[in-house]
Order: structure tokens, then sequence, then C-alpha cells
């Protein structure tokens, strides 16, 4: 539908719905930010990938599972991080295209 066709309802629904992307996306940043910082979390929350609807986030919560939860590692430090990726070439490749470490940072 062009976007001049839109009712004013429809409009103010449009906006409403990118507030809700933007703070979505902010939290889901926070919530990696405090997984990072501190692992065990992990072990108290019933978080899933499905649970984040940014692929960036997928990608960096998924890695924090795997090496927390899975391969029972202690940090998620740069180190670790890079060793688990050089495992898993197609999981690099789209953490290097986001950003990697310096993205969590």
């Amino acid at each position: 539908m062009a976007s001049k066709n839109l009712t004013p309802f429809q409009k103010e629904l449009s906006e409403i719905a990118k507030k809700v992307k933007e703070f979505r996306n902010t939290s889901e940043g926070m919530v990696i930010g405090v997984i990072y910082k501190n692992p065990d979390v992990l072990f108290d929350t019933n978080l899933d990938t499905k649970d984040f609807m940014n692929e960036i986030y997928k990608i960096y919560f998924t890695i924090a599972q795997e090496l927390i939860i899975k391969e029972k590692k202690k940090s998620l430090d740069l180190m670790t991080v890079g060793l688990y990726l050089e495992q898993h070439p197609k999981l690099k490749a789209k953490y290097d295209a986001y950003g990697g470490y310096d993205t969590l940072k």
C-alpha cells in the first residue's frame, strides 16, 4: 500500500511499530551486553534464539549459549569466542559481518 494512501490511523500504527522495533533492538542489545559481561546469567534464564528478532543478537546469543551452556566455558572473552568461531566458519562469517567482538564493546 502506498504511504500517501494510508489513513491517519494506519500512519500512527506504522510510527508505533517503528518505535517498538527501535526499543526492542535496544533491549536485545542490552540483554546481550549483560550476558557477555556476566555469562552465568544464562543459567538463570530460559532465553532462546527465537526470543531475538534482530539477527545480530541471535548470532551473539547463539555463541554465548554454545560456549557457556554446552561447552561449559567460564567466560566470553575475545580468545574463547575466537577459538570457538574457528571451528564454525559459517557462524564466524556472520559474526565478522556484524563487527565481531568490537560490536560487543
